[in-house]
């Protein structure tokens, strides 16, 4: 298995894991593979529609091709509920929404299935961050994510890389 990153910060961390670092520059698209997870945030890329199109290059069409995208396309507003039927942006009305949009397009457009994750978080980064600096919300109380458990990003990518691996191409995960 390998794990393709823009820098060498988490090397480490993939070596430990039994998954062999490269850096995206030294990759180059001689080699395909029959899986590829995506799953790396927008704000890493100027053009993140593009980063997922030189991924899917380096699918080869058998197995699967999973892509790690965000609730963030859902429209729901002043803490309404949210759930898969909640109406999504429309290309245009959110910047933010419009990334993961038009890379889950081409996703979807090369065969590749689309799993939209919500609370992606670790210590440093997520929802909580917003609500440690913001000392009161205009929000009903029974609106608020109350997760069961503090689950960083990494366990999420597990099943994935489990159920890619035996080709399934639908995924559902629980918060246990």
């Amino acid at each position: 298995m390998i794990g393709q990153t823009n820098t060498d910060a988490s090397h480490e961390r993939l070596v430990a894991l039994g998954i062999s670092p490269r850096l995206k520059a030294d990759a180059g698209e001689s080699r395909r593979f029959p899986f590829v997870v995506f799953s790396a945030p927008p704000s890493g890329s100027d053009d993140y529609t593009a980063e997922v199109e030189a991924a899917l290059k380096l699918w080869d069409g058998t197995g699967g091709f999973v892509f790690t995208s965000s609730t963030a396309v859902y429209a729901g507003k002043d803490g309404e509920d949210c759930d898969e039927t909640t109406a999504q942006f429309q290309i245009g009305e959110s910047p933010r929404a419009d990334k993961l949009l038009n890379a889950e397009a081409a996703v979807l457009g090369a065969g590749g299935c689309v799993v939209r994750l919500s609370g992606l978080y670790h210590s440093q980064r997520g929802a909580h961050m917003y609500f440690l600096k913001t000392p009161t919300l205009a929000s009903r109380p029974d609106a608020l994510v109350r997760p069961r458990s503090a689950c960083p990003r990494d366990p999420h990518s597990r099943p994935l890389v489990e159920r890619t691996s035996r080709g399934g191409s639908r995924l559902r995960l629980n918060e246990q």
